[in-house]
């Protein structure tokens, strides 16, 4: 039995080419994820290794006293704790490590490095061993007015040795000297995008620890286990701070460097489990065909006393040998993939290493299992169709019997896949649970609705294709027309040939939808909710609506000669993180004097100037979501904003509840209160308006005027925040776009397959035709009429199914702030164009594949 397969794929390699290029596509993507994940993490980690592998015993800040789990966390440590430290038997050396925000700025004045919350300042400390870092060229900054840098950023800027350079910190820029470069141990890769060394009185003046240090690092004497250090030193600094062995705490350097890795992991795996679908769905088409090419071989082995299961087993052990060949070649093509993938991510602001690619074992045999697994499955229905073939098949003259139509069972099927889909949908959207279970129901929907419209869809075709066809059949005559009546002859092929495509455009149309939808939500929150006209930021600060971790702290130096401006209303703006029964949230400290000028809130319930005596005011989303109400009381953990996190839990009133202004914040607090708790409260932004009288370019004169010489602050007006917004969105939403398009390039690969294997089997069909008068031309016009309407149906009903979705989960996101729908029919229609044209490119090489068939062949073939 297996001798007979080898020997049909010696006949016809072509099949073996078309079904292995299917899989090899999605698992060399699929390969390509993990070889870029590992990379980036092995390289974090072995940097973190190296950075501080001589570091025994690590002390942190003092651990917090709220009662809440989780909320404990560091604070700075005085500079007394090394003096104690110094004195515990067993250490050998020790000393006191700075770090926080710093980034360069380059001759034009934009920031070195791009992504800021990468950007790091460190103290260069007198134990060489115990710095994360080796000089590399030059020497070590000896005064305030040097620094060195890392040998990346010199090299890529064309510094010098001696070269002035401006330095953006929580201060205003300063400049320094460059007298040295420093790299990792390991390699040039760095714990950060840029790093800059200071001495260590520079570093706590200029990174907010001042007479304290961020971490108190140590080396153990010959013969002293960390373990046994780590607990000399806790039982010396008290139950005040956190005692660490260097293992631990080179771990927690790693997992936290890598949060600046690739952050796209989940969306990766997400746009691949849709290819991988998407290619099972090919492989499921172009096995099928296989199955039915091989009709009377297979009916011949039955006469020749093989058995029903011997051909199932022969049928389905052939899917999972190519499937294990194809994914071997997908994994050697993940390499590429892999370095595709980094430029892809690295373009998008995303920080990765620059080492070497790492491939590691559980990669290849992922790959190899999912490659195997996924054609497998998708051969099961085929090897079952196979087992079913009767003997009496063999005496038949026709090569390939036609699959009957849509069965009782099969439309019922799809009437009860997709009817229960568009009840999940509904569900989804009409429960309030005021979590993530909706979206997750909207998603099941969408699968199952997916599926039921595969099944449906045959009863769909013979009409698309009427409508559809019209004009090819009466702009090229008889090609249109018989490439019309093939294109409806098997419409349950043409479906599955389609249903990639199909589900590939419905997603695009489903991101072009909710891409539209928050741009016009956001931008008429902005012009209702926002009154002030400039917003002073952090250069680096993401816009306002993401919150607090894409916020860079603001000087306040800045906020104070802002203030000094006469013609000014200015109002202060900090992100406060807090607890909420027990749920993790963010919101914002505000100037009640003021904040009321620069966001209107619409209809409030309470007062938002009652926040000045203290509690919490929550947006009508919110409190809707956490069953809040004016004059209630609620246990809140403010935490503080230091290296982590501690906790003051206050019992406090819900003062008010604002129906806008949740674009910014959907919790609100005074200043006063925030500050009372947190005294380092970092000002995340400064929102200013004119007084009145005062004309929009002399306020505009004067906000700059007070930022001059500060080249780490933006200063963005009305038109500006709205453009800022918009990019945040396209930002968020273009990557998914741009690997989306994987999937419909697995699509096209589908068609491009079926069409291929079609012309094999109607071989007889096409010479005949060629005998009856059909000239090579006309061949080639009727093949490329199937593909383009293939390919015009996939993409329409893929618009049509992304509309419905697309409503879906714009009425899912409402609660998150996308509370308009809006269409992009332009796009919509042009992705129906390009998937008709891509239809037609995809039928080229099958189209002259036809053409040349010989008209002897029609005797010949069988």
């Amino acid at each position: 039995m297996w001798r007979v397969v080898f020997r049909s794929h010696q006949r016809h390699p072509l099949r073996l080419v078309l079904v292995c290029l299917a899989i090899s596509v999605g698992v060399a993507f699929l390969a390509g994820t993990f070889i870029l994940t590992d990379t980036d993490h092995q390289s974090v980690s072995a940097t973190s290794e190296q950075a501080y592998g001589h570091v025994s015993v690590a002390v942190q800040g003092h651990r917090s006293s709220s009662n809440l789990p989780g909320l404990a966390g560091f604070v700075p440590v005085p500079e007394s704790v090394l003096a104690t430290v110094r004195g515990v038997p067993g250490v050998a050396q020790s000393q006191g490590e700075v770090d926080g925000y710093a980034q360069l700025v380059g001759a034009d004045g934009t920031l070195i490095g791009g992504n800021s919350s990468t950007a790091k300042g460190i103290s260069v400390g007198p134990v060489p061993s115990l710095r994360p870092f080796v000089l590399d060229a030059g020497r070590l900054p000896s005064s305030p007015s040097e620094v060195v840098v890392d040998a990346n950023t010199f090299a890529s800027q064309g510094w010098r040795l001696g070269q002035p350079v401006r330095v953006a910190t929580s201060q205003p820029t300063q400049r320094f000297t460059v007298v040295g470069t420093i790299t990792s141990r390991r390699s040039s890769d760095v714990l950060g995008s840029t790093l800059v060394g200071f001495t260590v009185p520079t570093a706590q003046h200029l990174l907010g620890t001042p007479a304290s240090y961020s971490v108190i690092l140590t080396s153990s004497a010959p013969g002293v286990s960390e373990q046994t250090l780590a607990g000399r030193v806790a039982s010396a600094v008290g139950p005040d701070y956190f005692v660490l062995t260097g293992q631990t705490f080179t771990a927690g350097i790693a997992a936290i460097s890598s949060t600046g890795a690739p952050k796209f992991t989940t969306i990766l795996d997400v746009v691949l489990g849709i290819a991988l679908f998407v290619g099972a769905l090919v492989i499921f088409n172009i096995i099928s065909i296989l199955v039915a090419q091989r009709r009377k071989e297979l009916a011949l082995l039955r006469c020749m006393g093989a058995s029903r299961s011997q051909l199932y087993r022969s049928v389905l052990g052939e899917a999972a040998a190519l499937g294990f060949l194809a994914s071997g070649v997908g994994l050697c093509l993940g390499l590429a993939a892999a370095a595709i993938l980094r430029g892809t991510i690295t373009s998008h602001g995303a920080q990765t290493s620059t080492a070497g690619l790492v491939v590691g074992w559980h990669t290849i045999v992922v790959c190899l299992v999912v490659g195997t697994g996924v054609t497998c499955v998708a051969s099961l229905l085929p090897a079952v169709a196979a087992s079913r073939i009767s003997p009496v098949s063999a005496l038949r003259q026709d090569a390939v019997a036609e699959v009957a139509e849509s069965s009782t069972r099969w439309r019922l099927t799809g009437l009860v896949l997709a009817g229960s889909g568009l009840a999940l949908v509904g569900v989804g959207l009409f429960i309030d649970q005021g979590n993530r279970i909706e979206l997750w129901l909207v998603g099941a929907g969408m699968i199952l609705g997916i599926v039921g419209l595969g099944r449906l869809s045959p009863l769909l075709i013979p009409p698309l294709v009427s409508v559809l066809g019209w004009p090819y059949q009466h702009l090229s005559g008889l090609s249109g027309r018989l490439g019309r009546l093939n294109t409806m002859r098997n419409a349950r092929r043409t479906t599955t040939t389609a249903a990639a495509l199909i589900i590939g455009v419905a997603l695009v149309s489903v991101l072009a939808i909710v891409e539209s939808s928050a741009r016009a939500s956001t931008n008429n929150e902005i012009n209702h909710s926002l009154s002030a006209e400039f917003e002073v930021l952090a250069v680096g600060s993401g816009p306002l609506s993401l919150g607090p971790s894409q916020s860079q702290a603001l000087s306040p130096v800045v906020l104070d000669r802002l203030r000094a401006q006469p013609s000014l209303v200015v109002s202060p703006y900090s992100f406060v993180s807090f607890a909420l029964r027990g749920q993790y949230n963010y919101g914002a400290a505000v100037d009640t004097a003021t904040i009321s000028r620069m966001i209107s809130f619409g209809p409030v319930q309470g007062s938002i100037a009652a926040l000045a005596h203290g509690g919490i005011a929550a947006s009508s989303v919110q409190a809707r979501v956490q069953g809040l109400h004016v004059g209630q009381m609620v246990d809140v953990a403010l935490l503080r904003q230091t290296q982590s996190s501690t906790a003051t839990v206050t019992r406090t009133p819900v003062v008010a509840i604002y129906t806008r202004g949740d674009d910014e914040a959907g919790y609100l607090f005074s200043t006063r209160t925030a500050k009372a708790i947190d005294p380092s409260l970092a000002l995340s932004a400064v929102l200013v308006a004119a007084r009145p009288g005062v004309s929009p370019a002399q306020a505009a004169m004067a906000v700059n005027t007070a930022v001059a010489g500060f080249s780490d602050v933006s200063v963005q007006d009305l038109s500006q925040i709205r453009a800022a917004e918009d990019r945040s969105i396209t930002s968020q939403l273009n990557l998914v776009s741009v690997l989306l398009v994987l999937a419909i390039v697995v699509a096209l690969l589908g068609i491009v397959n079926t069409l291929a294997l079609s012309v094999v089997e109607r071989t007889r069909e096409l010479a005949l035709l060629r005998a009856v008068g059909m000239s090579r031309a006309q061949m080639r016009e009727m093949v490329r009429a199937e593909a383009t309407l293939i390919g015009l149906i996939g993409s329409l009903l893929g618009v049509v199914l992304g509309l419905f979705l697309g409503w879906a989960f714009q009425r899912a996101l409402s609660n998150q702030g996308v509370g308009e729908l809006v269409v992009p029919w332009a796009r919509l229609a042009v992705y129906v164009v390009v998937g008709a044209a891509t239809g037609l490119i995809a039928g080229t090489i099958p189209a002259r594949r036809a053409a040349r068939v010989n008209m002897l062949d029609a005797i010949a073939a069988e």
